[in-house]
């Protein structure tokens, strides 16, 4: 009964891992979807519509730095939760944002979430898919994968029916809202973490 309850626990953990995935991934993509429009309100030429690109890699390159370094100092579960919430913060802030420095500001914070994010979730579910990581990681990737396929689905479906290309980031938002909370409540109270492997505590920073 327990190994039961157990995997289905880690199966639970997993799928919201899984959704997690899907989601960075769709963020990491509508941006292309939106960038004429973006270009024409902040009164962009057209030349430099690709710093945006090139900012959010930039932070993206950092937080592969970052996270090489902090990683494996820190329960990845929290570091899931603290990413993925700097990842909800940027997507919702971009939608009253106004000034093209604030835009980029944020989309190099979401660039460092994403990688600090990316690195967790493949770490996360190979600890707790241990005799099988190969096979749940190529999942996790799958997930990605139809993620960065929707995201511009997504972005150009509500752009056709009238709607601001802010819109897309604050449906998003809501949604990463969601899933927030739903990883937070695992977390806190291993209400479906039961049956995953316990990481050992983090070693205590030197002073």
């Amino acid at each position: 009964m327990e190994d039961l309850q157990a995997e289905r626990g880690t199966l639970a953990e997993t799928a919201v891992l899984y959704l997690l995935m899907f989601g960075y991934a769709v963020s990491t993509t509508i941006i292309g979807t939106v960038l004429t429009l973006l270009i024409d309100e902040f009164g962009m030429p057209l030349a430099e519509g690709g710093i945006c690109m090139s900012v959010q890699n930039i932070g993206c390159f950092f937080g592969i730095l970052l996270s090489g370094v902090l990683l494996d100092r820190f329960d990845k579960r929290r570091v899931i939760v603290c990413a993925f919430a700097v990842f909800t913060f940027f997507t919702l802030t971009v939608v009253p944002s106004r000034g093209v420095n604030t835009y980029l500001l944020l989309i190099f914070l979401g660039g460092v979430a994403f990688k600090f994010l990316d690195a967790a979730l493949n770490t996360r579910v190979s600890t707790i898919h241990h005799a099988r990581k190969g096979f749940y990681i190529s999942l996790l990737h799958c997930c990605f994968g139809i993620g960065s396929f929707s995201g511009p689905m997504l972005a150009g479906w509500l752009l056709e029916r009238g709607h601001a290309w802010r819109t897309a980031y604050l449906v998003l938002g809501v949604v990463y809202l969601g899933l927030l909370a739903a990883y937070v409540v695992i977390v806190r109270t291993g209400l479906f973490s039961s049956g995953a492997k316990a990481e050992k505590p983090p070693a205590a920073l030197p002073l």
